[in-house]
């Protein structure tokens, strides 16, 4: 089958080490699924110098793996879909996807990701602008800025169902401005289904830009609260309101002469009043 298999099939078994390492010479191989084994080290791909040059579609969910490391999918260089999908992972190197210039698709929903862009998670740098890079069910509370590399118009990157507290411009703007470029939205942007974040000062930028605001679908924000009536739609925070809110908790105290000269008028104009 060497010179004709096309799709193999190796799901839901009990394996434990990649096989693409002994499929090599499997030239016309489109499709390769290991999902729902038992993997947890795909540093043995990573090692392969051989490449599978038809491969498209590389399935790896629902195994143990803990890490990506450097140019591990380096073997299929013309794969556009990688199901990573509800493993270990709490660790990508930021070469873990050089080389690959058609992936159109990067799945990592439900792994361990919370504080990508720290040295301690890494950080995603992608070789061309990828459709979906999905990061839906991570445990993110928070991301570092830098988290990903290489987003670009056209490109949606899903963060639904984390238990993310804020959205700071530090770590979302330049990545929203960078996938938002095209005058007509096309559902581009990021899915934020089903997250609760505070509508704090570090969302005012994103409540003052309506052209930003509309390509985040999904979320609430409001104070930490069971209590659903206190919660409102990100799209319907009140800008202005928030902005004065701001201000306000912005507003320096005088010094401290200015202070008591302040406090001692006041007492002043009590006594006249009184």
């Amino acid at each position: 089958m060497k010179e004709d298999l096309v799709t193999l099939d190796l799901n839901s078994n009990r394996l434990t080490q990649p096989l693409l390492t002994q499929l090599v010479g499997f030239n016309k191989l489109t499709s390769f699924g290991q999902s729902g084994n038992l993997l947890t080290d795909l540093t043995a791909m990573a090692e392969l110098t051989a490449t599978f040059p038809s491969l498209k579609n590389l399935e790896l969910a629902g195994n143990l793996i803990g890490n990506l490391p450097a140019q591990v999918f380096q073997c299929a260089p013309e794969v556009q879909t990688i199901d990573l999908s509800f493993n270990n992972i709490s660790y990508i190197h930021y070469n873990a996807f050089l080389g690959l210039t058609k992936v159109n698709q990067i799945l990592l929903e439900g792994n361990h990701l919370n504080s990508l862009g720290s040295p301690e998670v890494g950080r995603i740098v992608l070789y061309n602008e990828v459709a979906l890079l999905s990061l839906k069910d991570c445990g993110i509370e928070s991301l570092e800025s830098g988290f990903v590399e290489g987003l670009g118009d056209r490109s949606s990157l899903s963060l639904s169902r984390n238990p993310m507290l804020r959205f700071p411009e530090g770590v979302f703007g330049d990545l929203l401005r960078s996938i938002t470029v095209s005058d007509i939205p096309e559902k581009t942007g990021i899915d934020f289904y089903y997250n609760f974040i505070q509508c704090d000062c570090d969302f005012l930028w994103l409540a003052k830009d309506r052209w930003l605001n509309v390509h985040v679908y999904g979320g609430f924000c409001g104070p930490r609260s069971d209590d659903w009536k206190e919660w409102v739609s990100l799209h319907s925070v009140d800008a202005e309101e928030l902005e004065k809110n701001c201000s306000a908790l912005n507003t320096p105290e005088p010094p401290g002469p200015l202070r008591a000269r302040m406090n001692q008028g006041i007492d002043q104009l009590w006594a006249l009043t009184s």
